[in-house]
């Protein structure tokens, strides 16, 4: 039931676990928020872990919204400390408002799409700047690139993820 496994996904992010989050993805999984717009399989996987790299304490608040085997949708705010690319807390702490539809296949996330504000992540990320610059398109691409050479970079330093249940090893 999908219930169960976002239940899993956010037990998981707040308790920094890693391979419990990995675990409720499908190995061919999809995501896409505002700055990474179209990621797959192992970026998906990637991402998830640097993500977690880069975050300290996590709170996250729930509104579950809709759901069946199928499809879910649910309202977050997740709250989080800031690690900077070395690992040390930055004391800073952010916070989102986020939208995400979810869709399954055999109780695993296959599709994941975030929506949330650009302009309150920019701003978060970067002060007065972002809040000030953060509504145009420019810079919304340009932090989109900045973001997929930082996952690149992050990727490229990890070693390679274990084979999944049901993933093709292709040689």
């Amino acid at each position: 039931m999908s219930e169960s496994t976002i239940r899993r996904y956010t037990d998981a992010l707040v308790r920094h676990d890693g391979n419990a989050l990995l675990s409720c993805y499908h190995h061919q999984a999809s995501y896409s928020d505002p700055i990474h717009p179209d990621l797959r399989a192992e970026r998906v996987a990637g991402l998830l872990r640097f993500r977690l790299a880069r975050i300290g304490t996590v709170q996250s608040e729930t509104i579950w919204l809709a759901g069946d085997e199928r499809k879910a949708q649910m309202l977050w705010r997740v709250r989080w400390r800031a690690r900077s690319a070395e690992g040390h807390a930055t004391g800073r702490t952010r916070s989102l408002r986020v939208m995400s539809t979810f869709t399954f296949w055999e109780d695993e996330i296959v599709r994941q799409v975030d929506e949330f504000a650009p302009w309150a992540y920019l701003r978060q990320v970067h002060g007065l700047s972002g809040l000030v610059l953060g509504w145009l398109p420019g810079r919304l691409a340009a932090e989109r690139e900045r973001a997929a050479q930082a996952l690149d970079r992050f990727i490229e330093g990890q070693p390679p993820l274990a084979p999944v249940r049901g993933a093709e090893i292709v040689t």
